[in-house]
């Protein structure tokens, strides 16, 4: 038996063997709340990670110019401030005293549906070059974290440098300071996807073999939603040529519906209902590679001309091809009378006396940009009513100077930029003025999209 001398604990143990004795571990930890950036052991290992949502990206402060948060502070860090990062924190006994941890720790995402996810053959995953530096929590010997992180869902967002929250003129890692790529140390985001997940390791040293973390869900199988979706191709006339391409609308207008909504945990699932691929002049389409869209082209109904479609070419395309319950319907159509990019017709907006409108969505060929699809979808997914701000995003600067109308989905449309770190792509839980859900009480953005009938 041990015996007990001014090494000891109390359990009879050596402090030195106890520290040999202590495996030590990596896990992926969210904080306990969006103002929270302290983690030390007591934090619980995250069940999920999700989806960064850029709520912390640009200030648009009143009376000052516009400013990129990519300072060294986390608050002041568009990845260490946002409301959905994490850590990775390191527990090793081993290590105590060492105040920091340097090129010892990896991170990544992995599309794998396996148990492993660890680089195996033909997976798919992000995992570039950059390790990552922890730092000792001063209270908590043997506890390393580091600066937060953040998944990002499309490749625009991953290619943006991020600030590794460390100071150029640190006297230990001043090399490691600045904006980072992914070919640097302490680069701070990794693609991933609604249905992908987020490893890490640590190889302790003076070990050859890294020990890896839990493999966490980007979004748990509780926290993901479904938005069932019929798609529609109008041709320019019967037995024409489809409006638009359907591979073009595959690659742009689909992929960043998808992208948009897969930051929240909603899934777009396009189908084609049994009832209309019976309907003569109409042929379905699916998506030869990537994601497997499948979409309709078809004819528009007898005597509509679909190069200006307004108000009674809509109700006759949408009485047409009436979608299934709780469905939302896409119409891509050639032109809109109104020359606008889109229009939608959400359940509290739309007329009474034309119910087959309500859920449907059309879309302007020739004035769209990648994201009016999404933009329309929004509209009857948020329910807001056009009384209030149009049924768009209203920013409140001089409250929320970090959550501007530029950069949110559902702002006034105007020529949005396309694709880019900086369009206006973001959804936010954020209380949007007028959007209110049952019994008038205000509405969060993201809780009104996933409380929406239209998903499931």
């Amino acid at each position: 038996m041990f015996g007990v001398d001014k090494g000891s604990n109390v359990s009879g143990l050596p402090k030195v063997l106890l520290a040999k004795l202590a495996a030590p571990t990596i896990a992926i930890v969210r904080p306990r709340g969006p103002s929270v950036f302290d983690i030390d052991d007591t934090d619980t290992a995250a069940d999920e990670v999700q989806m960064g949502l850029f709520d912390n990206f640009v200030e648009f402060a009143p009376g000052k110019p516009a400013r990129l948060l990519a300072d060294v502070s986390e608050a002041d860090n568009w990845v260490g401030g946002d409301s959905r990062r994490f850590y990775l924190r390191v527990i090793d006994p081993g290590a105590k005293g060492r105040k920091f941890l340097e090129g010892d720790v990896e991170w990544w995402t992995s599309f794998a549906n396996n148990d492993r996810r660890d680089h195996g053959a033909n997976e798919v995953e992000d995992d570039p070059s950059s390790k990552l530096s922890l730092f000792e929590v001063p209270t908590k010997p043997g506890v390393f974290v580091s600066r937060g992180l953040m998944i990002v869902g499309d490749k625009e967002d991953r290619a943006f440098p991020t600030n590794s929250g460390i100071s150029t003129g640190h006297p230990l890692f001043g090399s490691h300071g600045g904006l980072r790529t992914d070919q640097q140390s302490n680069f701070r985001t990794r693609r991933g996807g609604m249905h992908s997940f987020a490893v890490a390791a640590y190889t302790p040293k003076g070990s050859s073999t890294p020990i890896k973390s839990q493999v966490v869900p980007v979004f748990k199988p509780t926290s993901q939603r479904l938005i069932p979706l019929q798609v529609y191709i109008l041709r320019t006339s019967i037995g024409a040529a489809p409006s638009i391409d359907p591979d073009l609308v595959f690659a742009n207008d689909l992929l960043e519906t998808t992208e948009t909504f897969g930051r929240i945990g909603l899934w777009c699932w396009t189908f084609v209902s049994a009832t209309d691929a019976a309907k003569s002049g109409v042929s379905v389409v699916k998506a030869s590679s990537g994601i497997p869209y499948t979409v309709a082209v078809v004819d528009p109904p007898p005597g509509v001309n679909v190069s200006a479609v307004g108000d009674s070419e809509e109700f006759a395309i949408a009485k047409q091809f009436p979608g299934e319950p709780n469905t939302l319907r896409l119409f891509f159509v050639p032109s809109l009378a109104s020359g606008n990019l889109g229009r939608s017709f959400n359940p509290s907006g739309s007329p009474v006396a034309a119910p087959e409108k309500v859920g449907a969505c059309f879309v302007s060929v020739s004035q769209r940009t990648v994201y009016t699809a999404a933009h329309e979808m929004g509209h009857v997914l948020t329910d807001k009513v056009t009384s209030a701000n149009g049924g768009h995003y209203q920013e409140q600067l001089s409250t929320l100077p970090r959550l501007p109308a530029v950069l949110n989905l559902m702002a006034v449309v105007a020529p949005k930029k396309d694709r880019g770190i900086d369009a206006g792509k973001r959804l936010w839980m954020v209380l949007d003025p007028g959007l209110t859900g049952v019994g008038g009480v205000p509405q969060f953005q993201i809780s009104a999209i996933q409380a929406s009938p239209f998903t499931r």
